[in-house]
């Protein structure tokens, strides 16, 4: 990325002195009223380039306003390109006060940083729009004072550290998975601090900190000792009871709504962010956090005030309809998921430019206009200096390649200077050296970087840009521009090719949490491998035999109940299996369990069958071989703006290698909207072509097939890839052109509906099929893509989630990639459950229009639709609403829904027609009316339609408030709420879609086989049969154990580990273990977390080693006491003829043979002192 050099301005010619003089004055010691200057005639696209230079020249801070939250993101973006991906570029958002807002940890981590790097005089560029300055923060003072720092081998007082990390907003969990919360065990502070890329463990020794290290959220496991930590507040109001009296002796309003107020704060433990301008004495913005010299920059200030004259005009609504509401009694604002945010508009007074504005009097001020007047606003210092800088939108060329090369040619003829930033850098670069202009693969006015680029070209390093040179560099712009001034052109992808570049770069996250025993309530189903389906009743700390041990109490039919020691719970699995089907007990002992496994065995033997046969007569069929990637597949990938997640990159590689096999490819990927499936598809595309073969890309909906063609003509926009789009929307005379060029070879991809499964639609050599959910097409089109399925390459893409352990279970016989990994910016979707009312939906739908966003309303009776949506556009006058049912014929709905795409339409209320929908980025907020007669997987799927940006996302769930809600609506609407957190759950309804999708590729009738065993087992007996059909030898987890009978006080106890969760966790992970590796890591992963553990810990761990230790010894039972050991061995155990002098070295010959067993005479000693004699016999073996 290019850094702007200072001497730049220096540089400037003549005819740009004016710009040289505002530097200068700029630089101005500041004066007791301010400075205020104005630059005309600079369009938006050059400013972000323009405030680069001047935050370089001037060396200090610029604060950047600009209207609205898209330009703020555009102005960062393009800023963080010309001043590099280090530099001090911050964006500060406005905080979200939407209904039950729920701000990230992330933003509110870069909130937090922002304002501690400004509290440590830190100088950087911040771009913030006119939302974010309308909002009191927390005032400096007490931001510094709060504050504070702990130092190994210093006293900071173990209680008076809780203490603090409460008052500053910290929520103690059991177990920190986020910033802003802290964990304590023993004498271990877990805490992740606003400031800080990584949480931190703070290990005390009485009121002493020993030690401070660095750890790893994922794993918990420490990474690196730390000098010093320092933890600023995370909530803005902090938590103080003088604080909270403030709040209600300052509030003003009617009596009902103070009262409402009151009641709030009686039951909530924290002040709301919106009140915050009545808990501190002093009301600080943003602006109050700045040094005296830093400049404050007003982009377009008529746009300003109109955008803020908008707002009050919203709030004003909105303070109306709540207090109609309240009135009414509709409204029971005590409610914490929209009593804050509604109450704040009556009560709480909020900063405006015009009235908080004469702060900016004694600020060093620049407005920066596109015309030649800054306007008269009442809120500016009265005096402006005007200089001008002209500034021209940069010329289109739209993939004219050959104009656009004339163009450079003649800049440089001209002595200009050609700045060209592009996305595919290095194929730009080809493009223009085969049209005879010389490049140079770099910025210009970069700050001394490599002198060899990439590709080997040499880089200008002198600091400035040399006149009549073309520079070509890696990254993206918004827009490009020219300064006729500077003799200076800058383009984009925009302007080149015509199509924008997209955006940020992202790193891959972790994959979401499976379902697992950590998860168990009381009440939960699981399934034993050997007695079957029980019910969980709790983790029990018994004494049986002399021994102490944690128990799972399992309930089985009848009056059936068994224990199952915490070292054999990987016997235990939770049962989970389509929503609502709960399932009959398993009777022990009578042979219940086996009939059923026997049962659901014999029907997955014919499915195996026809798997098997059909992948082996796949082996044998020979399609087309795929050459290895070409330079420009890789320049292709290179120019994909996000790093692919771990699943993504997985499935990348296994369609690549399975295009380079002679057998033709039948690869499915599965994975949610947005999870990055087309992509997998594009780069399939892009090696199709370069290897000279056609591809078709076939979609249920001419929607869907619009989409793709947008995506796949981006991001081809800089190859000479012909993309045709076959639908209704083309004229006959246009289809047909496009069949007769497709039969000629001159159409490279047609992307379309069933339209191209159609006989009259003729390849001249096609290569690859990529197939988007092919369920949703019916049996002849099905049959159709079978008979081209024998010879041609096929990818299906579908939405619709397979479980990874029935990806396992198929291994060898189904070409599956699950991409199950978010997104790294994709956030977790607030969802709101809350009685019905105009207040709610107004404030939600303006909320997320004032943010340039759109709406879904879903409102599930067609015959009350339109009444619904003419209600809307009254309560939100300036939303567009349109409507869109299931009973709409095509050609009606499609112009709605392509008016909705294309952002012509901010409110989109529908049936659930939205449910397997398209992704529309820009739809961030969800409204369900009568939520309570929908299934919790459909809710989950509706809740799903938004959330696909890395914008906050809401789903209001709402149900009449008149009406009395049963047992089982409240059950399933109180399970959405609690878990919006991305792949932790929703367990029951993600894995009613995965039946669903399991359906789809076994056959539906496997959901009541599924439900008869549960999921697990279902995966487990399936892999068995698809074995034993395939003649191979399946090595099954739960096929051996070895059960070790040690009279040991073996557990986790309380005083060491409190939570049921957290030990239940601890459990599994021991007997999951494998390896006495993994059992080191395991428990060296315990010692960490919750320091130094207790006998009963270390005992666990001993017996966990001796299990994996007699697993590989082919040791079944192991019983142990004060004078005989027996080792139970299976039918097929052989003892190694070697082995035999060392076991009589151990046992002083004392050992025999029985069937089944050897038998051991020891010393008399107690069964602990007897382990390292076990330890060293099993190692023998």
């Amino acid at each position: 990325m290019a850094a702007i050099a200072p001497n730049l301005v220096r540089a400037l010619p003549a005819s740009s002195r004016s710009l040289a003089e505002l530097i200068e004055r700029l630089r101005t010691p500041l004066s007791e009223r301010g400075l205020a200057f104005a630059l005309h005639e600079t369009t938006g696209a050059a400013r972000p380039f323009l405030l680069a230079g001047l935050h370089e020249a001037l060396g200090g801070s610029v604060f950047v306003v600009v209207p609205t939250s898209d330009v703020a993101e555009r102005t960062f973006t393009d800023l963080t390109y010309y001043l590099g991906e280090k530099a001090a570029v911050a964006l500060l958002r406005p905080r979200d006060e939407n209904l039950g807002a729920l701000e990230s940890p992330s933003e509110r981590s870069a909130r937090m940083s922002l304002l501690a790097d400004l509290c440590a005089r830190k100088p950087q560029v911040v771009v913030a729009p006119v939302a974010a300055l309308r909002q009191y923060v927390i005032p400096r003072a007490v931001f510094e004072g709060a504050s504070f720092t702990l130092r190994a081998d210093e006293t900071a007082g173990w209680e008076a550290t809780q203490q603090r990390l409460y008052r500053l907003g910290y929520a103690r969990v059991d177990v920190v998975s986020a910033a802003g919360q802290y964990a304590v065990r023993g004498g271990i502070l877990d805490v992740f601090p606003a400031t800080a890329d990584a949480p931190v463990r703070i290990e005390f020794f009485g009121d002493d900190v020993d030690a401070v290290r660095a750890f790893e959220l994922q794993s918990q496991r420490s990474t690196g000792e730390l000098d010093d930590v320092t933890i600023t507040p995370w909530l803005e109001v902090l938590r103080d009871d003088a604080l909270r009296e403030n709040v209600v002796a300052r509030a003003t309003g009617e009596s009902n709504v103070i009262s409402a107020l009151r009641a709030f704060l009686g039951a909530h433990n924290d002040v709301p962010e919106p009140w915050l301008s009545l808990a501190y004495d002093e009301r600080a913005t943003v602006l109050d956090y700045l040094d005296s010299d830093a400049l404050v920059v007003l982009d377009e200030p008529g746009m300003l005030e109109t955008v803020e004259r908008g707002l009050d005009e919203e709030r004003a609504r909105g303070a109306d309809v709540l207090l109609a509401g309240v009135d009414s009694g509709e409204l029971d604002v005590r409610d914490d998921e929209i009593g804050e945010a509604l109450l704040a508009d009556v009560v709480a007074p909020h900063p405006t430019l015009h009235g908080d504005g004469a702060r900016l009097h004694e600020r060093r001020v620049l407005v920066v206009t596109g015309g030649i007047e800054a306007g008269e606003l009442g809120w500016l210092p009265k005096t402006l200096e005007g200089f001008v800088l002209e500034t021209r939108p940069a010329e289109h060329f739209n993939r004219r390649i050959e104009r656009f090369a004339q163009s450079v040619r003649e800049w440089v003829a001209a002595g200009e200077t050609v700045w060209l930033v592009a996305s595919g850098a290095s194929r730009l670069a080809e493009i223009l050296r085969g049209a005879n202009v010389s490049v140079e693969r770099s910025a210009p006015f970069v700050h001394l970087r490599s002198h060899v680029g990439t590709d080997g070209i040499a880089m200008s390093a002198s600091g400035v840009a040399r006149a009549g040179t073309v520079y070509v560099d890696q990254g993206s712009i918004e827009h490009g521009f020219a300064i006729p001034g500077l003799h200076l052109h800058v383009l984009g992808d925009r302007e080149i090719y015509g199509q924008p570049a997209r955006r940020v770069k992202l790193r891959a996250v972790k994959e979401g949490v499976p379902v697992t025993l950590a998860d168990l309530k009381v009440g939960d189903y699981v399934v034993h491998a050997v007695h079957g389906i029980g019910q969980y009743l709790g983790l029990r700390t018994e004494t049986i035999l002399g021994a102490t041990s944690d128990y799972l109490d399992l309930k089985y039919a009848g009056t059936d109940r068994m224990l199952v020691p915490v070292h054999q719970m990987h016997q235990v699995t939770k049962y989970t299996a389509a929503e609502g089907h709960a399932p009959r007990l398993s009777k022990m002992g009578g042979g219940d369990w086996a009939r059923t496994k026997s049962r659901v065995s014999e029907k997955l033997a014919e499915i195996a069958e026809g798997l098997v046969q059909l992948y082996a007569e796949r082996e044998i069929a020979r399609g087309h071989a795929f050459a290895p990637d070409t330079p420009w597949q890789a320049e292709l990938e290179e120019a994909f703006p996000y790093e692919p997640t771990p699943d993504q990159a997985k499935a990348i590689a296994e369609a690549k290698a399975d295009m380079e096999s002679p057998r033709p490819m039948d690869r499915l990927v599965c994975g949610d909207v947005g999870y990055g499936k087309t992509e997998v598809a594009v780069r399939a595309i892009f090696k199709a072509i370069a290897d000279r073969k056609q591809v078709a890309v076939l979609c249920p909906t001419t929607l869907l097939a619009a989409q793709h063609a947008r995506t796949i003509a981006a991001r081809f926009a800089s190859f000479p890839v012909r993309i045709e789009e076959l639908s209704r929307f083309k004229t006959k005379k246009e289809a047909q052109a496009i069949l007769d060029d497709l039969a000629q070879g001159k159409v490279d991809v047609v992307i379309g509906t069933h339209r191209i499964l159609q006989k009259d639609v003729v390849f001249r050599d096609l290569g690859l099929i990529v197939v988007d959910e092919e369920q949703r097409f019916g049996v002849m089109h099905k049959e159709r893509l079978k008979q081209l399925k024998a010879t041609v390459d096929v990818l299906t893409l579908s939405a619709t989630p397979i479980p990874r352990t029935l990806q396992m279970s198929l291994m060898g016989v189904r070409d599956l990639s699950l991409i199950q990994t978010a997104p790294k910016n994709r956030m977790s979707i607030k969802t709101v459950v809350v009685p019905a009312s105009d207040a709610v939906v107004q404030r939600a739908i303006a909320n997320e229009l004032d943010r340039g966003g759109q709406v879904y309303y879903v409102h599930n009776r067609i015959e009350s639709i339109y009444g619904i949506a003419r209600a809307l556009e009254q309560l939100v006058p300036k939303a567009r609403v349109a409507v869109g049912h299931g009973q709409m014929r095509e050609h009606e709905l499609e112009p709605v829904m392509e008016a909705f795409i294309n952002g012509e339409i901010d409110v989109f209320v529908s049936t659930t027609i939205i449910e397997n929908g398209i992704d529309i980025p820009n739809v961030n907020t969800i409204v369900v009316n009568d939520a309570d007669k929908f299934g919790l997987a459909q809710l989950y799927q509706l809740r799903g339609r938004v959330g696909r940006s890395n914008h906050q996302a809401y789903a209001f769930l709402l149900y009449q408030a008149h009406k009395a809600l049963t047992e089982e609506a409240k059950a399933r609407l109180e399970a959405i709420r609690e878990f919006t957190h991305l792949g932790s759950g929703l367990q029951i309804a993600m894995r009613d879609l995965e039946i669903r999708g399991s359906g789809n590729l076994l056959g539906a009738a496997q959901s009541g086989f599924i439900g008869a065993v549960g999921f697990e087992t279902y995966a487990q007996l399936l892999a068995d049969a698809i074995a034993e059909r395939k003649g191979v030898e399946h090595a099954r987890e739960d096929a051996r154990e070895a059960v070790i009978d040690v009279k040991l006080d073996a557990y986790v106890p309380d005083d060491y580990v409190p939570q049921i969760s957290q030990k239940i966790a601890i459990y599994q992970q021991l007997a999951a273990a494998g390896t006495l590796a993994a059992v080191e890591a395991a428990a060296e992963s315990v010692r960490d977390r919750f320091g130094a553990p207790p006998p009963e810990f270390e005992a666990l761990v001993e017996i966990t080693r001796l299990r994996v230790m007699a697993l590989r010894a082919g040791v079944t039972r192991v019983v142990i006491n004060e004078q005989r050991l027996t080792l139970g061995v299976g039918t097929g155990f052989r003892l190694d003829p070697a082995s035999i002098p060392k076991l009589q070295s151990l046992t002083k010959n004392k050992f025999r043979f029985g069937e089944g067993k050897i038998t051991i005479d020891l010393p008399a000693r107690s069964p602990a002192d007897q382990l390292p004699t076990l330890r060293a016999l099993l190692g023998s073996l």
